[in-house]
């Protein structure tokens, strides 16, 4: 956790461990035997539920980075084993990740950049409240800043848009519009008669159609092909359903 301050968070995987820093004071590690399913141990079992592994900048404009440090051995084998969740929380926040799949990011409140190239891997630049951090299952809601998303890898999930969404409503506009086609009379200038049967036109619009209400809209540089969904919620916010953008 970061401080209210603008801080500079850095997770560092090595070859046999996960090293962590604030503002470059080290606070803490997490050993490769304290990772559950170690091959070391026993290659037999497979545990179903990695480590969760949850970073957040707090206040200010922080910069969280998830780097593998740069060796000649081989870096920490995480995969279903360690998942991260790097959330930025209130202020201008930079997420990244560099080499490391299976990471959420979540900018929170304010305007967010996120970087990663990890598969298996969900961007979302909304707030984030999470009901259980055993699980990770979050309940998002729009942060109404414009954010941008560099997701790199085509294993990896991005949520763009949010709306509010609800029953249709069609609206028609009474407002009814005349063109007078006869020019006004001006002194010393003949006047030209319209050749139309009328001088006026009604126009009678058509009625519009609204069920939802764009919330939050976020920039995505899309260059690796992932998948780009638009999030909408029900009006009285319980539920969540996702579409994807072409």
């Amino acid at each position: 956790m970061g401080t209210p301050d603008d801080d500079k968070i850095l997770i560092l995987v090595t070859d046999d461990r996960i090293r962590f820093f604030i503002n470059g004071d080290s606070v803490g590690r997490i050993r490769e035997d304290d990772l559950p399913n170690n091959p070391a141990v026993n290659e037999e079992i497979s545990l179903p539920n990695p480590l969760k592994i949850y970073i957040s900048g707090g206040e200010g404009n922080d910069s969280i980075s998830l780097l593998i440090e740069e060796s000649d051995e081989s870096p920490l084998d995480l995969h279903d084993r360690a998942v991260f969740l790097l959330y930025g929380d209130d202020g201008d926040d930079k997420l990244i990740s560099a080499g490391i799949d299976q990471v959420g990011f979540c900018g929170g409140k304010g305007a967010d950049v996120l970087i990663g190239d990890g598969a298996h891997s969900q961007y979302a630049v909304c707030d984030l409240q999470i009901q259980d951090l055993e699980t990770f299952e979050p309940l998002s809601s729009p942060d109404l800043s414009r954010d941008i998303i560099f997701p790199g890898n085509e294993g990896s999930t991005v949520f763009r848009n949010y709306y509010l969404q609800f029953d249709a409503v069609s609206h028609s506009s009474s407002t009814l519009v005349n063109f007078d086609k006869t020019p006004r009379k001006l002194p010393s200038v003949p006047t030209i008669v319209s050749r139309e049967k009328a001088n006026t036109t009604i126009y009678e619009p058509d009625p519009i159609v609204f069920d939802s209400i764009l919330l939050d809209q976020d920039y995505v540089i899309n260059d690796s092909g992932c998948t780009v969904m638009d999030v909408y919620f029900s009006e009285d916010g319980s539920t969540m359903s996702h579409s994807i953008v072409d």
